[in-house]
């Protein structure tokens, strides 16, 4: 969207005052962060049927309150173009929303300034506002000791002010501590991530953020430093996706698009191939993901719905934050002979519609029974006397009884993720139900990690994720007794 003069000197916004910008030349925009807010029944929206006249005009009074005070503050800092995903994407054009959700790394970082409307919980909702008299600086002159005058001002400390007393290390996205509906949003996360130079338009303040300097305007402790760039290392992956798993998603199958750009600049720092999620280079620690539930009820069983293979983090439609199981692996015990992902469109970050990885490693039959009538449940070893303290299973959602397909063909019982639209039965208290395995992946300083797989009720042969097991690495023998050697898939 081009913006010709000041808001307040026309009448409608016409991209025909168009400026020509080659592809490799840096143009300076703002973008805006904002969200879409639900229940809407007429949003304003670039579509295929009104593109055409979009690009003639855009009547200022259409603009909803958040576009014109967004192109107001544009305007102001002396910049003439603004990207709004909304205007700026074909919403129902599946091909050009692919496209542009994979540059959406490229449009946040470079945009000269990022203007986060945090403030506002739909676009009809303005951010630009006159303050409450509480919220107003009270100035005050004193005299210096070499008497010159000089001024400070100050304001009514508020809860949240006391808060913000404690200082943060480095850039947390996700626990700054601001409460507003923008930052638990998914998509945003990257916005906020990657963005150069950010403002926050809170509701009772503004705050000015960059790569080198944070400067809110209620911050008792002054200024915060943050690193300059992004961290080229696996860890630094993993914080981003504890993050972002905990943020909510209108749509389940943006799960990965949604954190695409982070995803392309990664890719493009460290040359790794992504695979839904997960890294090629580290993928055996990768999969040693496990969601963090804070209580059984937290454990819910979506509909049936293809996001991402098993044994990837995004497969599961919960918000819940991950955690890894280990933090130095001491010793790999598994190795990846082949993985690979089937994209559903043109954004090799985006939405998939397959996937497997093809494991080496040791493998075991296991049970697996109900503890109690919560959704915890214990794994046990046949044969083996193992204390059941030293196990621990964490079950990536609900499971149940199902059957799965052997390599001919055959049906045979298992265990499945259970789901909201599924048939099947939970399994009874106390019964333990075989066509369960354990894949053993790494040894830490603390425990061995495993993944807890059933056999895949869709491919033959194959296998599907149902959680994490981890036990302590004095118990490694007694496990091992009844592993062999093999060679799976799991899908």
């Amino acid at each position: 969207m081009f913006i010709k003069n000041s808001a307040n000197s026309h009448g409608w916004v016409n991209p025909r005052d168009v400026e020509a910008i080659w592809k490799d030349q840096p143009g300076t925009y703002t973008a805006l962060s904002y969200c879409w807010g639900k229940g809407n029944p007429d949003p304003l929206l670039l579509t295929q049927d009104n593109y055409h006249s979009f690009k003639d005009n855009i009547s200022w009074d259409r603009l909803p309150r958040l576009f014109q005070d967004a192109i107001k503050i544009t305007s102001h800092l002396g910049v003439d173009y603004i990207w709004i995903d909304s205007l700026c994407i074909v919403q129902d054009d599946k091909q050009d929303w692919e496209i542009e959700s994979q540059n959406m790394a490229s449009i946040f970082e470079n945009a000269h300034i990022t203007i986060v409307a945090a403030s506002a919980p739909n676009p009809e909702t303005p951010i630009l506002r006159r303050r409450a008299q509480s919220e107003e600086k009270v100035k005050f002159h004193f005299t210096e000791k070499d008497h010159s005058q000089s001024y400070l001002f100050s304001r009514l400390i508020t809860p949240e002010d006391m808060f913000n007393l404690y200082p943060i290390k480095v850039k947390q996205v996700s626990s700054r501590g601001w409460r507003e509906v923008l930052y638990q949003r998914g998509w945003t996360f990257q916005e906020d991530l990657l963005a150069r130079r950010t403002i926050h338009y809170l509701p009772q303040r503004v705050v000015w953020e960059c790569r080198m300097l944070h400067d809110d305007e209620r911050q008792l402790l002054g200024n915060r430093r943050f690193p300059k760039s992004l961290d080229q290392t696996v860890w630094t992956w993993r914080e981003f996706v504890k993050a972002y798993t905990y943020r909510d998603l209108t749509y389940i199958s943006d799960k990965l698009p949604a954190i695409s750009g982070i995803a392309n600049m990664v890719s493009q720092q460290t040359g790794d191939e992504y695979l839904a999620g997960l890294w090629r280079r580290s993928l055996v620690s990768d999969l040693g993901w496990q969601f963090a539930y804070s209580s059984t009820a937290e454990r819910t069983c979506p509909p049936r719905q293809y996001i991402a293979p098993s044994w990837s983090w995004a497969s599961v439609a919960t918000r819940q934050a991950i955690g890894y199981s280990g933090e130095t692996i001491l010793n790999t015990l598994a190795t990846v002979i082949d993985a690979d992902v089937t994209l559903k469109g043109r954004n090799r970050f985006g939405e998939v519609s397959d996937g497997f990885v093809q494991l080496r490693g040791f493998i075991r039959e296991i049970k697996l029974y109900r503890k109690d009538i919560s959704e915890l449940f214990e794994a046990d070893f046949p044969g083996c006397q193992v204390t059941a303290g030293s196990l621990h299973f964490s079950a990536d959602m609900g499971i149940c009884s199902g059957d799965g397909l052997l390599e001919s063909g055959a049906i045979i019982p298992t265990v499945c993720r259970r789901y909201a639209d599924a048939k099947c039965k939970p399994i009874p208290g106390k019964n333990a139900y075989l066509g369960v395995f354990l894949v053993i992946l790494y040894e830490t300083s603390e425990c061995i990690t495993g993944l807890v797989l059933g056999r895949s009720p869709r491919v033959r042969g194959a296998y599907e994720r149902l959680g994490l097991l981890e036990f302590d690495p004095r118990d490694f023998e007694t496990v091992m007794q009844l592993a062999i050697e093999s060679t799976i898939t799991i899908v």
